[in-house]
């Protein structure tokens, strides 16, 4: 991260008359466009925290540092920073740029892990810096593992999930190989999490394939991709079929071949 100028002594600090005696750091964290250009900040009114916010990503520096250098240059903040709010607006909690305003609830807990803070608590901090509150879902307290279901690679890290519905699939079956969970136990437990997904009762995570070869689960597919998923797979065309049915999609009412296709020989060198 690129440190800023320390300040000097504050005393009762004033703008600058002339933005253009500042140094290019300081020249852009009073711009509004953050390019170190006019138009600057205009020191009759509070400096919010999306500017705070936006400046100390673009310096890649912490909140807090934006925040103390335009104090120390005399502007007045909208809020009242926190050292805290590092971990809070970062992406894996850990006090590194980038800074997030969206409230993902796995960031969310991952946060009070780190901090020993309820859930409740930094998702009001988050609420009182965007100026704009939002609820965490009711699910019955939160569980640590909670936190890894909710990261997109399950590693209980960013990217954090945002996807519902049937997206989550290919998901759901990861997470249940990982934890040793049903993939009916992950569908609950993300729904629960805010996260809808409906999980039909005899998916199972040798069914990855399925979902992965065939982007319209969950309405009816053609022929085509019955036999598309028994080439690709091994299985016969009748097995894809009928593992399709057990899974609530809709296959084409037509008698399948039985037999399962040949191995593609190995391309000679």
């Amino acid at each position: 991260m690129t440190a800023l100028p320390v300040p000097h002594s504050l005393g009762k600090a004033t703008v600058p008359n002339d933005p253009a005696s500042l140094d290019h750091h300081d020249r852009r964290l009073i711009s509004r466009e953050l390019n170190s250009r006019a138009p600057w900040l205009d020191p009759e009114e509070p400096v919010t925290p999306g500017h705070v916010l936006r400046a100390a990503n673009a310096a890649e520096v912490s909140l807090h540092d934006v925040a103390v250098r335009l104090v120390a240059l005399g502007y007045t903040l909208g809020f009242t920073p926190h050292p805290d709010d590092a971990v809070i607006l970062s992406e894996n909690a850990d006090g590194r740029a980038p800074w997030l305003w969206w409230p993902y609830l796995g960031r969310v807990l991952l946060a009070a892990k780190v901090l020993g803070r309820t859930p409740e608590e930094i998702n009001d901090r988050i609420g009182e810096l965007r100026g704009r509150e939002s609820d965490l879902p009711d699910a019955g307290g939160f569980e640590e593992e909670d936190i890894l279901l909710l990261s997109k690679e399950l590693d209980a890290r960013a990217p954090w999930l945002s996807e519902r519905g049937a997206s989550l699939l290919q998901h759901v079956l990861r997470a249940a190989r990982v934890t040793g969970r049903s993939p009916q136990e992950i569908g609950e437990r993300l729904t629960l999490l805010g996260h809808e997904v409906h999980v039909p009762p005899a998916l199972d995570v040798r069914d990855g394939d399925l979902l992965e070869l065939i982007p319209r689960f969950g309405r009816p597919v053609g022929a085509a991709d019955v036999l598309d998923v028994a080439n690709r797979t091994g299985r016969s065309p009748a097995e894809v079929a009928a593992r399709l049915r057990e899974l609530d999609v809709q296959v084409p009412d037509l008698d399948y071949p039985a037999l399962r296709p040949a191995p593609t020989p190995p391309r000679l060198p």
